[in-house]
């Protein structure tokens, strides 16, 4: 006997799209607000908009409704997870738990070395040429100067609305500066409106099944 119907799955974009007959709606993320919104499907995240949700539980059960899941229904994530709803936990707290968070962008770091007549003003222009678009260029700071070459420190941010599991953002920036004639250094950094306490303890495991 199969289990309750997978109605909503998380993209690798952070967006959450019902399945069947809700299969033209998606949930995205909106960090300014650290809220959700219900619209139709339109390539990356949402389009026209249909409701704003109270909450990430509420925005997933109108994706269920929509996808005939009346009561009990499941949620699927990128990493072969699953959890039930509804639940005494909410949602926030069982993807934290699962190493998703809510976040608003990826900050990522870059070294260049160059010589040590190249000024900051001329460092910010190349960097600035080579992003590409989307991607915002913070601080540029010198850290070392030795022999005529000055290494400079500058920080990214790479924009990224959505529920991201947080061993991923390494590979969200890497994907965003893929073109990009210099590579990020260190571990990238999150940016995430709240953090819901991952409550582990109240999350059961278990497998997909292939009819899901």
């Amino acid at each position: 006997m199969m289990g309750p119907r997978c109605a909503a799955k998380l993209g690798e974009d952070g967006t959450f799209r019902g399945n069947g007959p809700g299969a033209g709606l998606a949930l995205a993320y909106d960090a300014v607000d650290d809220g959700w919104s219900l619209g139709r499907a339109a390539g990356s995240g949402t389009g026209a908009l249909v409701a704003r949700a109270a909450s990430l539980d509420h925005g997933l059960a109108m994706l269920a409704r929509a996808s005939g899941c009346m009561s009990t229904f499941r949620v699927g994530l990128p990493c072969g997870e699953s959890f039930l709803r509804p639940g005494k936990v909410p949602a926030p707290e069982v993807l934290a738990a699962l190493g998703y968070l809510a976040v608003g962008a990826v900050t990522a770091y870059a070294v260049l070395a160059r010589p040590s007549s190249v000024g900051v003003a001329e460092v910010r222009r190349e960097l600035l040429s080579g992003l590409p678009g989307g991607v915002g260029l913070g601080e540029v700071e010198e850290t070392d100067s030795e022999g005529g070459t000055t290494w400079w420190c500058c920080d990214l941010s790479v924009p990224f609305e959505g529920m991201l599991r947080l061993s991923e953002a390494d590979a969200v920036v890497a994907s965003a500066l893929a073109r990009c004639p210099f590579e990020p250094v260190g571990r990238s950094e999150v940016e995430a409106a709240a953090l819901p306490t991952a409550n582990s303890a109240k999350v059961l495991r278990f497998t997909l099944d292939h009819a899901a």
